[in-house]
């Protein structure tokens, strides 16, 4: 008995079960720590689309102050000369399904109150 021990006091480093093993566990703690993460990246979509509606109507409410009238698209933001023009410098693009096409500038966009809604 004391000559199994013996041996294993001169070597040095891990076995190959002993590897085999560390890696299998964190191979099975990847497999439950990346589905979770998926969805942050999604909440962080919503997020990024809720953000953008919310300065699209700020830049809408800006136009109003400065013309006393919403305007007719939010592309009008754009091409209409006055202040109000440095509230955006273009239309963010959607970035959740949530919120409509991803890549897309269909924003629901109210002329009567200056509101932006899902599509």
């Amino acid at each position: 008995m004391f000559k199994l021990f013996n041996k294993k006091i001169g070597r040095k480093g891990f076995t190959l079960i002993e590897l085999i093993v560390v890696i299998a566990i964190l191979g099975i703690l990847a497999l439950i720590a990346v589905p979770r993460l998926g969805g942050f990246q999604e909440n962080a979509k919503i997020r990024a689309d809720e953000a953008s509606a919310k300065t699209l109507e700020n830049a809408a409410a800006v136009y109003h102050a400065a013309t006393g009238g919403y305007p007719a698209t939010l592309n009008a933001l754009l091409t209409d000369s006055g202040n109000y023009k440095a509230a955006i410098l273009s239309i963010p693009l959607i970035q959740s399904t949530t919120w409509g096409s991803v890549g897309s500038t269909g924003w629901n966009y109210s002329a009567t109150n200056g509101t932006v809604t899902k599509p």
